[in-house]
């Protein structure tokens, strides 16, 4: 039996015959990254700041929607808008069903249905609505259809901690709710493999 030893890191390669064992060196000499581990290292920089949900910019969503956009796919469509324009959420591994993103300085892991919760209490009621009903001229009819009915539940304006059973699950049927539900998934899950890994670095090194 023949024994080599590799000169970076000492581990040895045995066979019965001298080619072999050399083989398996030079194989093992030739990998991606070089066995000695003080030679490389990882590192990961901030290239960004990620908002929380409260502080996420939202200029520009009235012109971000067309003239004939369907209502039900309007929150949809601003959604992608923020997201593109902030960066501030993302879906790290698509394998899991985990959401990130940050509230008053915490990040948060949490199902993409909570997510969509939260957005939509922070970010679309408190800060898009507004914006709407001063710009956007189609804003009444877009309300009604929201509230599937002018006498029906109020969904675009109303605080969590006033949400009855009956609203939440007349909301979790909607198709604002399951058309945002889709928009959300399929737009965290469409970048790219590396953005995604850093938006949670961003997000978790200050």
């Amino acid at each position: 039996m023949v024994t080599i030893s590799c000169p970076r890191c000492q581990k040895t390669f045995t066979h019965q015959y001298p080619s072999k064992a050399q083989e398996k060196l030079q194989s093992h000499l030739s990998r991606k990254n070089p066995c000695n581990s003080s030679e490389y290292k990882i590192e990961r920089h901030v290239t960004a700041l990620v908002p929380n949900l409260e502080d996420v910019d939202v200029t520009g969503i009235v012109e971000c929607l067309d003239t004939n956009i369907r209502y039900r796919y309007v929150a949809s469509k601003i959604f992608g808008h923020i997201l593109a324009q902030n960066n501030f959420a993302v879906w790290p591994n698509t394998k899991l069903d985990e959401v990130w993103f940050k509230e008053t300085d915490a990040v948060m892991v949490s199902s993409p249905g909570f997510f969509l919760l939260r957005f939509w209490y922070t970010i679309f009621q408190k800060k898009v609505v507004p914006i709407l009903e001063r710009d956007w001229l189609q804003f009444e009819k877009y309300k009604i259809m929201v509230q599937q009915g002018e006498h029906n539940w109020d969904f675009i304006r109303t605080e969590p901690y006033n949400i009855r059973v009956g609203m939440m699950n007349a909301f979790m049927k909607s198709d604002v709710y399951k058309d945002l539900k889709a928009s959300v998934c399929g737009h965290l899950k469409q970048v790219p493999r590396m953005e995604r890994n850093q938006i949670r670095v961003n997000m978790i090194h200050k």
